[in-house]
């Protein structure tokens, strides 16, 4: 009796688990679909917004700036704007700015960002030498990363500077990881209730 009782099931339990699979693998691939396309649009949009920030900055305290570069009497030595022990934090969202002369040497670094490595020369250079009207980059690694704007100083159509502004990514990489886990937290919990509605189904199938 326990044989037959056992065939006359497991007809049952083989269409009860292609059932559950089915919901499952249709879920995930809608799941991973959505999930891709929010983290890629969250990426772009913070991306964007941290490249207009810098390139927005670039165009505050332009009267300031070339005052301080006119008044700098030497290419080398000059001391830095603003309290050395105040140091940029990598994991801050806001921007800093460093001031560099003609030659390419720190007149202004409110940040300290210097201690850093910061300046990026190799930015600055395609600006103070006029190949180059501005420049766009991004630096650093997966622990420390930072976009980088440099423009052109001009004093009567001559390059006399270039103002270099940053801003760490370490916040955006924060905020794209705990969006990360957010959509893995959404995607499990969807799973784990889609299986309970299709098992749910299929009992009440089997008891008509």
């Amino acid at each position: 009796r326990s044989v037959l009782h056992s065939h006359a099931h497991s007809p049952f339990t083989a269409t009860r688990r292609r059932l559950l699979l089915m919901n499952l693998l249709v879920v995930s691939a809608m799941i991973s679909v959505m999930a891709i396309a929010v983290y890629a649009w969250e990426a772009q949009i913070t991306d964007q917004q941290i490249t207009q920030d810098v390139m927005d900055s670039a165009s505050h305290d332009v009267a300031r700036n070339l005052e301080v570069l006119r008044d700098s009497n030497s290419a080398t030595g000059v001391p830095s704007d603003g309290d050395p022990g105040e140091m940029y934090e990598p994991s801050s969202p806001n921007v800093f700015t460093v001031l560099l002369n003609a030659q390419g040497h720190v007149v202004s670094d409110p940040g300290n960002v210097r201690a850093l490595g910061l300046p990026d020369l190799a930015a600055v250079r395609p600006v103070l030498s006029g190949s180059s009207a501005s420049t766009l980059v991004t630096i650093g690694d997966d622990e420390r990363a930072f976009r980088l704007y440099t423009n052109a100083v001009s004093d009567h159509g001559k390059v006399v500077g270039a103002l270099q502004i940053g801003v760490s990514l370490a916040s955006r990489s924060r905020q794209l990881h705990g969006l990360l886990i957010t959509l893995l937290l959404v995607g499990a919990g969807m799973l784990v209730l889609t299986a309970l509605v299709s098992l749910f189904l299929a009992d009440r199938r089997s008891e008509e």
